[in-house]
């Protein structure tokens, strides 16, 4: 069988069996235990490094192969929290549907925008549209919510979806045209932060902002953007991207790691220019 083989390229050079049980058992026995975890990822990443491969090979998408290994690498931790080795399944059979489906949740966030906030954006400006050709006059919030028939919560959940939107349109504009003008920067600060600042505290956040958009995968990104600008708690993010409300956070503590491990770079890198 064609996973066999993959799995065959896996083995090669790996722990011996007894010694990777030995580790799983430690871990089960102390499941807060990181490095016994990270041992059991270091191990098993040959396998997410297989499957990205071939999930790759199975899309069209021009996607970075950097991006399916950090989704895998989720979907492979959730499997070693879930795995029960007495059971006698082979955790590569037993991880493989987690790994894949993880890079499969990734790729299906490609276009940055969850499909429930792009709808709520399209009702909402056809909302706008109609309300205007009918009446010749701009709605106000209340019109508005008598048009769609919605209350104030859920309009205020609409119109803050319509403004995530705008932002990530703008967003991406700076992280996909290396040549973008200062407006196109500027535009995408302001709308992040509305309060004035300083010139060089200004230069200062657009230098950490590219720090950001360089270092973090779209769907990262996009944490950052609902959690820190948005305001959003880690289950409403979960409930936008449809995944388990632990996979957010997860994947938050990942970021955390990434950042501060790109400001210690650049700390580094700034210290040794200036001396």
């Amino acid at each position: 069988m064609e996973y066999q083989s993959g799995e065959a390229q896996f083995r090669r050079g790996q722990k011996s069996p007894k010694s990777i049980q030995a580790i799983w058992i430690q871990y089960k026995l102390h499941p807060n235990d990181l490095a016994l975890r990270n041992r059991l990822v270091e191990h098993y990443m040959p396998l997410v490094s297989y499957h990205a491969k071939r999930v790759a090979l199975k899309t069209n998408k021009r996607t970075v192969a950097e991006e399916l290994l950090t989704a895998g690498a989720f979907g492979l931790m959730d499997a070693i929290d879930a795995y029960d080795f007495d059971r006698g399944i082979k955790f590569e059979t037993f991880s493989s549907h987690r790994i894949r489906g993880a890079m499969l949740d990734e790729l299906r966030s490609q276009d940055w925008l969850p499909r429930l906030i792009r709808s709520r954006n399209t009702r909402l400006e056809q909302a706008k549209t109609s309300w205007l050709g009918q009446r010749g006059y701009a709605p106000t919030d209340d019109d508005l919510c008598r048009q769609m028939n919605v209350d104030r919560k859920e309009y205020r959940k609409i119109t803050r979806d319509a403004t995530l939107a705008c932002r990530v349109s703008l967003n991406q504009q700076v992280a996909d045209n290396n040549e973008a003008t200062d407006r196109d920067l500027c535009a995408g600060h302001t709308l992040a932060d509305k309060s004035f600042s300083a010139p060089n505290v200004v230069a200062q956040k657009l230098e950490l902002r590219e720090l950001v958009l360089e270092d973090l995968s779209r769907i990262e990104r996009l944490i950052v953007l609902l959690y820190y600008y948005e305001g959003m708690t880690m289950k409403e993010i979960s409930l936008t991207f449809d995944i388990s409300e632990s996979r957010v956070c997860q994947m938050h503590t990942m970021i955390l790691a990434k950042l501060r491990s790109q400001l210690r770079r650049h700390e580094m890198t700034t210290t040794a220019a200036l001396a």
